[in-house]
């Protein structure tokens, strides 16, 4: 985060090239101030640290099922799994599901 510059910076993890995203004014005022709660000095300091120990703890896979039922379903993007088709990564027709949302843990930010 650069909350000088109003922007997310990533690096992509497969070419090292630099893309940085820019932040509508309300949100990057929202992420300040939950950045502010959680205490968060150096730039490097996550926003969320129960969530960054959770991350640290159970890697990418738990965020990405909880997006999935979160946001993804609720919005109609994806079908509903089972439990077995989840397990897989696999849509309940067993095909595998159209619409992927993947986090590499060593191309992670601090949010």
């Amino acid at each position: 985060m650069d909350f000088a510059q109003n922007q997310i910076r990533l690096v992509q993890s497969k070419t090292g090239k630099t893309i940085a995203v820019p932040l509508r004014a309300e949100l990057g005022a929202f992420l300040m101030k939950l950045r502010r709660k959680a205490g968060a000095v150096k730039p490097s300091a996550p926003i969320w640290p129960d969530e960054a120990k959770r991350y640290e703890q159970f890697d990418a896979g738990v965020f990405s099922n909880e997006f999935y039922e979160d946001v993804l379903l609720p919005a109609g993007l994806v079908p509903r799994r089972t439990h077995q088709a989840k397990k897989k990564g696999e849509a309940t027709n067993g095909r595998r599901k159209d619409f992927a949302w993947h986090v590499k843990k060593s191309s992670h930010v601090n949010l």
